[in-house]
């Protein structure tokens, strides 16, 4: 059996079997990009996840790999609920609330530093930090530059 065969078996059980389950996360939780059973595939290394060609739902979609041999960078992990936290640290502040809520969390409470080191709204802390996997809807504290900073 080659890869993009083994592949594609391994996700249609996971899914099959996350579908079965009623594995899925709350809908008032979950943005509108995950799919229906709140599952994913997705590469250790990078935290890309694995997709279907055509965008799958159908049976003629298959799973894109041209690779004949596994590789290192090929692990894989199945993940239900949970959401990788972005590395938001020197964003700005609309730029770190877009990525947050983008990887399905909510920005959580945002506290104001006065030594003003970068201009203001520039995000110093974050907890959780980044690359932390936290489940889907998790509140993200930050900590930025007061208003009226400039930096120094």
């Amino acid at each position: 059996m080659n890869l993009r065969r083994a592949l594609a078996v391994a996700a249609g059980v996971v899914v099959g079997a996350a579908g079965v389950a009623g594995v899925s996360s709350p809908a008032s939780a979950a943005p509108p990009f995950v799919p229906p059973t709140g599952c994913s595939i997705q590469t250790v290394n990078t935290g890309n996840h694995l997709t279907a060609v055509g965008g799958g739902g159908r049976a003629s979609d298959v799973i894109h790999s041209d690779a004949t041999q596994i590789q290192a960078w090929e692990l894989f992990r199945f993940t239900c609920g949970q959401a990788l936290v972005p590395n938001v640290l020197s964003f700005d502040d609309r730029s770190a609330r877009d990525a947050i809520v983008a990887a399905g969390l909510t920005v959580g409470r945002v506290a104001f530093d006065t030594h003003c080191y970068n201009p203001a709204g520039t995000v110093e802390l974050q907890n959780p930090i980044g690359g932390a996997r936290v489940p889907w809807g998790t509140a993200v504290n930050l900590r930025e530059d007061a208003p009226g900073c400039t930096g120094r």
